[in-house]
Protein backbone atom coordinates (compact mmCIF):
# COMPACT_ATOMS: atom_id res chain seq x y z
CA UNK A 1 0.00 0.00 0.00
CA UNK A 2 2.90 2.34 0.66
CA UNK A 3 3.99 2.22 -2.99
CA UNK A 4 0.41 2.61 -4.18
CA UNK A 5 -0.14 5.64 -1.97
CA UNK A 6 3.06 7.23 -3.24
CA UNK A 7 1.90 6.70 -6.81
CA UNK A 8 -1.48 8.18 -5.92
CA UNK A 9 0.18 11.20 -4.30
CA UNK A 10 2.19 11.79 -7.46
CA UNK A 11 -0.93 11.27 -9.55
CA UNK A 12 -2.68 13.93 -7.48
CA UNK A 13 0.23 16.34 -8.00
CA UNK A 14 -0.16 15.93 -11.75
CA UNK A 15 -3.92 16.44 -11.46
CA UNK A 16 -3.50 19.63 -9.43
CA UNK A 17 -0.91 20.99 -11.87
CA UNK A 18 -3.19 20.06 -14.76
CA UNK A 19 -6.16 21.87 -13.22
CA UNK A 20 -4.02 24.94 -12.60
CA UNK A 21 -2.83 24.99 -16.23
CA UNK A 22 -6.33 24.37 -17.57
CA UNK A 23 -7.64 27.27 -15.45
CA UNK A 24 -5.11 29.58 -17.12
CA UNK A 25 -6.24 28.31 -20.52
CA UNK A 26 -9.92 28.78 -19.67
CA UNK A 27 -9.37 32.27 -18.22
CA UNK A 28 -7.36 33.45 -21.23
CA UNK A 29 -10.33 34.66 -23.36
CA UNK A 30 -11.87 36.47 -20.38
CA UNK A 31 -8.57 38.13 -19.45
CA UNK A 32 -7.98 39.15 -23.06
CA UNK A 33 -11.48 40.61 -23.30
CA UNK A 34 -10.92 42.48 -20.04
CA UNK A 35 -7.79 44.12 -21.47
CA UNK A 36 -9.54 45.01 -24.72
CA UNK A 37 -12.53 46.48 -22.89
CA UNK A 38 -10.27 48.65 -20.72
CA UNK A 39 -8.59 50.03 -23.85
CA UNK A 40 -11.91 50.57 -25.60
CA UNK A 41 -13.40 52.43 -22.62
CA UNK A 42 -10.55 54.92 -22.59
CA UNK A 43 -10.57 55.18 -26.38
CA UNK A 44 -14.25 56.19 -26.28
CA UNK A 45 -13.59 58.64 -23.46
CA UNK A 46 -10.81 60.20 -25.52
CA UNK A 47 -13.02 60.36 -28.62
CA UNK A 48 -15.80 61.99 -26.60
CA UNK A 49 -13.38 64.66 -25.38
CA UNK A 50 -12.12 65.23 -28.93
CA UNK A 51 -15.70 65.71 -30.12
CA UNK A 52 -16.36 68.16 -27.30
CA UNK A 53 -13.25 70.11 -28.28
CA UNK A 54 -14.45 70.20 -31.87
CA UNK A 55 -17.83 71.54 -30.75
CA UNK A 56 -16.16 74.19 -28.59
CA UNK A 57 -13.99 75.22 -31.56
CA UNK A 58 -17.05 75.54 -33.80
CA UNK A 59 -18.87 77.48 -31.10
CA UNK A 60 -15.97 79.90 -30.74
CA UNK A 61 -15.68 80.44 -34.49
CA UNK A 62 -19.43 81.10 -34.75
CA UNK A 63 -19.39 83.63 -31.92
CA UNK A 64 -16.32 85.38 -33.34
CA UNK A 65 -18.09 85.61 -36.68
CA UNK A 66 -21.20 86.99 -34.96
CA UNK A 67 -19.05 89.53 -33.14
CA UNK A 68 -17.39 90.61 -36.41
CA UNK A 69 -20.81 91.17 -37.96
CA UNK A 70 -22.00 93.19 -34.97
CA UNK A 71 -18.79 95.24 -34.89
CA UNK A 72 -19.35 96.05 -38.54
CA UNK A 73 -22.82 97.30 -37.62
CA UNK A 74 -21.28 99.55 -34.98
CA UNK A 75 -18.78 100.90 -37.48
CA UNK A 76 -21.52 101.73 -39.99
CA UNK A 77 -23.71 103.25 -37.26
CA UNK A 78 -20.83 105.56 -36.30
CA UNK A 79 -20.38 106.53 -39.92
CA UNK A 80 -24.05 107.42 -40.12
CA UNK A 81 -23.67 109.48 -36.96
CA UNK A 82 -21.55 111.96 -38.88
CA UNK A 83 -24.29 112.35 -41.48
CA UNK A 84 -27.25 113.12 -39.20
CA UNK A 85 -28.70 116.60 -39.42
CA UNK A 86 -31.07 116.86 -36.49
CA UNK A 87 -30.59 116.52 -32.77
CA UNK A 88 -33.29 113.86 -32.66
CA UNK A 89 -31.53 111.76 -35.30
CA UNK A 90 -28.22 112.22 -33.47
CA UNK A 91 -29.60 110.87 -30.20
CA UNK A 92 -31.33 107.98 -32.01
CA UNK A 93 -28.02 107.07 -33.65
CA UNK A 94 -26.21 107.22 -30.32
CA UNK A 95 -28.86 104.96 -28.78
CA UNK A 96 -28.43 102.46 -31.63
CA UNK A 97 -24.66 102.44 -31.13
CA UNK A 98 -25.11 101.95 -27.38
CA UNK A 99 -27.42 98.97 -27.90
CA UNK A 100 -25.06 97.42 -30.45
CA UNK A 101 -22.01 97.86 -28.23
CA UNK A 102 -23.89 96.43 -25.26
CA UNK A 103 -24.80 93.38 -27.31
CA UNK A 104 -21.17 93.09 -28.44
CA UNK A 105 -19.99 93.14 -24.83
CA UNK A 106 -22.21 90.13 -24.16
CA UNK A 107 -20.74 88.38 -27.19
CA UNK A 108 -17.20 89.15 -26.03
CA UNK A 109 -17.94 87.69 -22.59
CA UNK A 110 -19.40 84.62 -24.24
CA UNK A 111 -16.24 84.26 -26.36
CA UNK A 112 -14.04 84.55 -23.22
CA UNK A 113 -16.12 81.82 -21.57
CA UNK A 114 -15.72 79.59 -24.62
CA UNK A 115 -11.97 80.25 -24.58
CA UNK A 116 -11.83 79.18 -20.93
CA UNK A 117 -13.75 76.03 -21.81
CA UNK A 118 -11.32 75.44 -24.65
CA UNK A 119 -8.30 75.82 -22.35
CA UNK A 120 -9.80 73.43 -19.79
CA UNK A 121 -10.79 71.02 -22.56
CA UNK A 122 -7.27 71.11 -23.97
CA UNK A 123 -5.84 70.22 -20.57
CA UNK A 124 -8.36 67.39 -20.19
CA UNK A 125 -7.59 66.14 -23.67
CA UNK A 126 -3.85 66.15 -22.99
CA UNK A 127 -4.42 64.24 -19.75
CA UNK A 128 -6.62 61.66 -21.51
CA UNK A 129 -4.11 61.26 -24.35
CA UNK A 130 -1.31 60.66 -21.85
CA UNK A 131 -3.40 58.16 -19.91
CA UNK A 132 -4.50 56.41 -23.10
CA UNK A 133 -0.88 55.97 -24.21
CA UNK A 134 -0.09 54.46 -20.81
CA UNK A 135 -3.13 52.19 -21.08
CA UNK A 136 -2.06 51.01 -24.54
CA UNK A 137 1.44 50.28 -23.25
CA UNK A 138 0.10 48.38 -20.23
CA UNK A 139 -2.38 46.51 -22.44
CA UNK A 140 0.46 45.40 -24.71
CA UNK A 141 2.53 44.28 -21.73
CA UNK A 142 -0.43 42.45 -20.16
CA UNK A 143 -1.30 40.80 -23.49
CA UNK A 144 2.27 39.62 -23.94
CA UNK A 145 2.28 38.24 -20.39
CA UNK A 146 -1.06 36.48 -20.98
CA UNK A 147 0.17 34.98 -24.23
CA UNK A 148 3.27 33.72 -22.46
CA UNK A 149 1.15 32.26 -19.65
CA UNK A 150 -1.09 30.55 -22.18
CA UNK A 151 1.88 29.12 -24.05
CA UNK A 152 3.35 27.78 -20.82
CA UNK A 153 -0.04 26.46 -19.71
CA UNK A 154 -0.51 24.52 -22.96
CA UNK A 155 2.93 22.97 -22.53
CA UNK A 156 2.09 22.17 -18.91
CA UNK A 157 -1.21 20.55 -19.88
CA UNK A 158 0.50 18.29 -22.39
CA UNK A 159 3.31 17.41 -19.96
CA UNK A 160 1.01 16.72 -17.00
CA UNK A 161 -1.35 14.62 -19.11
CA UNK A 162 1.56 12.46 -20.23
CA UNK A 163 2.88 12.09 -16.68
CA UNK A 164 -0.61 11.34 -15.42
CA UNK A 165 -1.29 8.70 -18.05
CA UNK A 166 2.04 7.02 -17.30
CA UNK A 167 0.90 6.36 -13.72
CA UNK A 168 -2.59 5.09 -14.49
CA UNK A 169 -1.46 1.56 -15.32
CA UNK A 170 0.62 1.38 -12.12
CA UNK A 171 -2.15 2.28 -9.70
CA UNK A 172 -4.64 -0.34 -8.56
CA UNK A 173 -7.96 0.23 -10.40
CA UNK A 174 -10.01 0.13 -7.19
CA UNK A 175 -7.75 2.73 -5.56
CA UNK A 176 -7.94 4.96 -8.62
CA UNK A 177 -11.70 4.54 -8.69
CA UNK A 178 -11.95 5.66 -5.06
CA UNK A 179 -9.71 8.62 -5.84
CA UNK A 180 -11.95 9.78 -8.70
CA UNK A 181 -15.13 9.37 -6.66
CA UNK A 182 -13.77 11.37 -3.74
CA UNK A 183 -12.40 14.04 -6.07
CA UNK A 184 -15.74 14.38 -7.81
CA UNK A 185 -17.46 14.85 -4.47
CA UNK A 186 -14.84 16.82 -2.52
CA UNK A 187 -12.56 18.38 -5.11
CA UNK A 188 -8.83 18.68 -4.53
CA UNK A 189 -7.07 17.49 -2.48
CA UNK A 190 -8.12 13.86 -2.32
CA UNK A 191 -5.01 12.39 -0.71
CA UNK A 192 -4.04 14.41 2.37
CA UNK A 193 -1.48 14.10 5.16
CA UNK A 194 -2.24 13.64 8.84
CA UNK A 195 -0.40 16.12 11.06
CA UNK A 196 -0.68 16.06 14.85
CA UNK A 197 -3.61 13.65 14.56
CA UNK A 198 -5.40 16.17 12.36
CA UNK A 199 -6.65 15.55 8.82
CA UNK A 200 -5.23 18.31 6.61
CA UNK A 201 -8.21 18.02 4.31
CA UNK A 202 -10.97 18.98 6.75
CA UNK A 203 -8.76 19.96 9.73
CA UNK A 204 -10.65 17.65 12.06
CA UNK A 205 -8.94 15.41 14.58
CA UNK A 206 -9.03 11.72 13.79
CA UNK A 207 -9.29 8.95 16.39
CA UNK A 208 -5.94 7.53 17.65
CA UNK A 209 -6.71 4.06 16.30
CA UNK A 210 -7.32 5.51 12.85
CA UNK A 211 -4.04 7.42 13.00
CA UNK A 212 -2.27 4.21 14.00
CA UNK A 213 -3.68 2.47 10.94
CA UNK A 214 -2.52 5.35 8.75
CA UNK A 215 1.00 4.99 10.17
CA UNK A 216 1.01 1.25 9.51
CA UNK A 217 0.20 1.95 5.85
CA UNK A 218 -1.20 -1.52 5.24
CA UNK A 219 -4.45 -0.48 3.61
CA UNK A 220 -6.20 2.61 2.32
CA UNK A 221 -7.52 4.65 5.24
CA UNK A 222 -10.10 7.40 4.83
CA UNK A 223 -10.78 10.32 7.12
CA UNK A 224 -13.91 9.50 9.14
CA UNK A 225 -15.06 13.10 8.71
CA UNK A 226 -14.40 14.06 5.07
CA UNK A 227 -13.67 10.62 3.52
CA UNK A 228 -10.39 11.81 1.98
CA UNK A 229 -7.56 9.31 1.68
CA UNK A 230 -5.03 9.75 4.48
CA UNK A 231 -1.27 9.27 4.61
CA UNK A 232 1.53 9.92 7.08
CA UNK A 233 4.35 12.03 5.63
CA UNK A 234 7.09 10.06 7.42
CA UNK A 235 6.03 6.95 5.52
CA UNK A 236 6.67 8.69 2.23
CA UNK A 237 9.77 10.81 2.78
CA UNK A 238 11.34 9.42 -0.39
CA UNK A 239 8.58 11.05 -2.43
CA UNK A 240 9.03 14.64 -3.54
CA UNK A 241 5.97 16.13 -1.86
CA UNK A 242 4.87 19.67 -2.40
CA UNK A 243 2.38 21.42 -0.13
CA UNK A 244 -0.97 19.81 -0.72
CA UNK A 245 -3.64 22.08 -2.21
CA UNK A 246 -6.29 23.61 -0.03
CA UNK A 247 -9.67 21.91 -0.12
CA UNK A 248 -12.21 23.53 -2.44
Amino acid sequence: MKEQLELLIKFQMFDVALVRAQKIKEDYPHQTTHIEEAVERERKELQTQEKQMEEIKKKRIQKEQDLAIEEEKVRKAKERLNAVKTNKEYHAALKEIEVLESHNSILEEAILLVMEQSDQGTRNLHSLETRFKQTLKKAEEDSNALNHQLEEALKEIEAQQQLREALVAQIAPELLDQYHKIRQKRGDPVVVPVEDSCCQGCHMNIPPQVFNEVKKCRTMIKCPHCSRILYWVKNHESVSLTSHPHPQ
